[in-house]
């Protein structure tokens, strides 16, 4: 297998990671854990525990007993949270100043971890957190490709989101093709959508709503459904992605939702089991 560089976000809705080319097939890192307690991205109390869930897990400890050089953050300031606000849109959108506020604060420390030479390892969280690792990575990374492991597209915009929850909507801040389209929502303003459509790929997809599917087909998005793993294989969709997005060959962001999961795996611990 050729040298792949990783970035891996994951959540509860969120872990973010990234892993630069290794050029071996055990290649030990030096890790910079962050959490992001934000929640505001949709309206249910609790997935702001998730940094304290995951990291419970023992999984700092595990990557250390490995041999990875790791250093915890702790969680990330994400600054004063607003109350939520209408943007004059098609549709009200919830919380934009509080979560642009947030996701601003987890790019910029984002960014302190890559210029310590740093693999960012992200807990969530809410996955509107998403916004500030992407923004962060892409501007380190010009030609990152991104693997979202989700339940849901996440790809929404203003005039297609049906709830107005901006977890379901950070892939259309970042994604290049999809540039102004959330214009209204000035607080986000400080976002640089980089990232070409056709370097992004879903896995697990199982809810998606209309307008969605409408965006992924227009901009020809690779994406793969819950059925598509069944049929295929992890290993075999993981393949195609891959050879889909360039991903042998260029550095690559991962995004896991926990809602990807069977719901008899993870029981009450999202509140999107999809």
């Amino acid at each position: 297998m050729r040298a792949i560089t990783l970035f891996l976000v994951f959540a509860l809705c969120g872990i973010s990671q990234s892993y630069v080319a290794p050029q071996e097939k055990i290649n030990l890192r030096r890790i910079g854990v962050q959490g992001a307690p934000i929640q505001k991205g949709q309206p249910r109390p609790g997935v702001e525990n998730g940094p304290a869930v995951i990291r419970g897990s023992g999984i700092v400890e595990f990557l250390r007993d490995v041999g990875h050089d790791i250093l915890d953050y702790g969680n990330v300031y994400l600054g004063e949270l607003f109350q939520a606000a209408s943007v004059g849109a098609l549709v009200d959108v919830n919380d934009p100043e509080a979560v642009a506020e947030a996701t601003h604060y987890i790019s910029n420390h984002t960014k302190l971890i890559l210029q310590a030479n740093r693999i960012p390892l992200t807990f969530g969280g809410d996955h509107a957190m998403a916004i500030g690792t992407l923004n962060a990575m892409s501007e380190r990374y010009p030609d990152l490709a991104v693997i979202y492991i989700d339940a849901h597209a996440d790809i929404n915009t203003v005039e297609t989101t049906p709830s107005g929850n901006l977890h379901g909507m950070p892939l259309s801040f970042v994604i290049n093709e999809l540039n102004a389209i959330n214009a209204n929502l000035t607080p986000f303003s400080w976002v640089v959508p980089r990232i070409p459509a056709a370097n992004v790929a879903h896995i697990a997809l199982r809810d998606v709503d209309i307008g969605e599917t409408e965006t992924l087909n227009r901009l020809g998005m690779a994406h793969y459904t819950m059925r598509d793993v069944d049929r295929l294989g992890i290993r075999g969709v993981v393949e195609m992605v891959l050879n889909r997005i360039g991903g042998w060959t260029r550095p690559i962001y991962v995004s896991m939702d926990i809602d990807s999961l069977d719901d008899l795996e993870i029981g009450h611990t999202t509140g999107t089991p999809g």
